[in-house]
């Protein structure tokens, strides 16, 4: 092992855990409240890795939802950016690895919480569309099998 190697490995506090979560994120201060849509890389008790839209400073405080997950977890989290980074031409459209601690570093049995619900998030089957049910009316179905009867027109 190189010695960089050792010092990326020995710089890290927590072990990082890998999960393909959706997240929203905004920039703290952004005056339209709207939250961009992120991809999570990894998480762990001191903070988190994703992908994002925009490339930020060290130290610009961000807003994280986690999307999909249940209510306890979702937050908003109030994260600080450690580095943020461009990525090499040829990625489509643009992303940018970001780091973020959090503000107030969660405990391991969060952490760990978090990641179950996102386990099930994530393991969960994604339930198909329900065919329509068919009513026979003149060979034609109706979605969810409701009836439909031809209009009655009254004269007046």
């Amino acid at each position: 092992m190189t010695s960089t190697q050792t010092q990326t490995t020995n710089r890290r506090k927590a072990q990082r855990h890998a999960r393909p979560l959706r997240i929203s994120w905004r920039v703290m201060g952004n005056r339209d409240y709207h939250f961009a849509e992120a991809a999570l890389k990894d998480i762990n008790t001191g903070g988190l890795a994703m992908h994002v839209d925009t490339l930020c400073r060290k130290g610009t405080v961000v807003i994280v939802q986690l999307d999909g997950l249940p209510e306890p977890f979702v937050g908003p989290w109030l994260l600080q950016a450690a580095w943020s980074q461009d990525l090499p031409a040829g990625h489509g459209k643009p992303a940018y690895p970001m780091g973020c601690s959090f503000t107030s570093p969660m405990q391991e049995k969060e952490l760990q919480a978090l990641l179950e619900a996102a386990r099930k998030v994530t393991a969960a089957p994604v339930p198909a569309k329900a065919c329509p049910a068919k009513t026979p009316l003149g060979g034609r179905s109706v979605p969810g099998g409701e009836r439909r009867r031809k209009a009655q027109v009254r004269s007046p």
